[in-house]
């Protein structure tokens, strides 16, 4: 069941995210539930500046595909995107009631996750971006799990179109379960794509990659590794989003594996430079420990651009 709890706990946590991508911003310009690493420092380049929010309702299974759990997911954006200064907030919270009699839970069959994020950026020049962000995420999972997560990036841009970004930061994790105690992760990011995009149309191409390592709590892994991509292509105003990732998590003192998962979405946007925006899409996630599980969030979302 630990499995199923972080693996659901790992995709909430990045999801919404005001700088969901590590090179280069998203083209959906509407809050999606994607569970992409982001880059802080992308958002100087994520223009208009717009509000939104986002509803997903979540369906968790075992390996056999019988149904496990059910729950929903919500979440707030705003933005404000200037010529030479950004920032932007996130707030989300996650509500999963797991089925007691197919899956016992110990400690109570909910599962609470309330996320925010703060994110701020400065782009002194057209070929270049730094940001800071302040994530912090809160599990109720049998005694409750804190993770804050502060992380510095930078992104470089040449010729309008390629796109390189990097991200440094650390993770800290303290738990309800062993009070006075904390442990932190170093966390880095980088990512390298291509996007172009106009009022006709555009594309979007990048492929990112994250390694966390460091000593952690006994109930936690030592490192994890998440790698993957995004694929995004505009008509006019409707475009398609796909993003896939994989990520491993590897207890570091006896070298086990112990969460391995795949996380795949599309999304179908309707874009403006002005104005509400409209997506609707679908997050899949199927992760293994000791057995496959299997989580589907399906989601609807919509934003005011400005």
């Amino acid at each position: 069941m630990r499995s199923i709890l972080f693996a659901v706990a790992a995709l909430a946590m990045v999801a919404g995210s005001a700088a969901a991508q590590v090179a280069a911003p998203t083209m959906n310009p509407v809050p999606a539930f994607t569970a992409v690493p982001g880059n802080p420092a992308v958002l100087s380049w994520d223009k208009p500046s717009r509000i939104g929010a986002f509803y997903a309702n979540a369906t968790l299974a075992d390996g056999t595909g019988a149904e496990i759990g059910t729950g929903h997911f919500t979440a707030v954006q705003a933005q404000a995107v200037g010529e030479y200064f950004a920032a932007g907030v996130v707030g989300a919270k996650l509500d999963v009631d797991i089925d007691p009699i197919a899956q016992p839970v110990v400690g109570g069959p909910k599962v609470v996750q309330r996320f925010s994020t703060v994110v701020g950026a400065v782009k002194p020049t057209d070929w270049v971006s730094a940001g800071i962000s302040r994530e912090t995420d809160r599990r109720e999972i049998n005694g409750e799990v804190a993770s804050r997560v502060t992380t510095g990036g930078l992104t470089l841009r040449f010729g309008g179109v390629f796109y390189l970004g990097a991200v440094m930061g650390k993770d800290t994790i303290e738990t309800s379960l062993l009070p006075n105690q904390d442990a932190k992760r170093d966390l880095m990011r980088y990512g390298a794509g291509i996007r172009w995009e106009n009022a006709s149309g555009g594309v979007h191409l990048e492929a990112f990659k994250e390694n966390r390592d460091g000593a952690l709590l006994p109930f936690a892994v030592d490192q994890s590794s998440v790698g993957g991509g995004t694929l995004e292509v505009r008509f006019a105003r409707v475009g398609l989003s796909f993003t896939t990732h994989d990520r491993t998590d590897i207890n570091q003192n006896n070298g086990v594996v112990s969460l391995k998962q795949k996380i795949e979405s599309l999304h179908l946007f309707f874009a403006t430079q002005g104005g509400v925006a409209f997506s609707i899409g679908q997050t899949r996630l199927n992760a293994s420990q000791g057995g496959p599980n299997k989580a589907t969030f399906n989601s609807v979302g919509a934003a005011y651009l400005f």
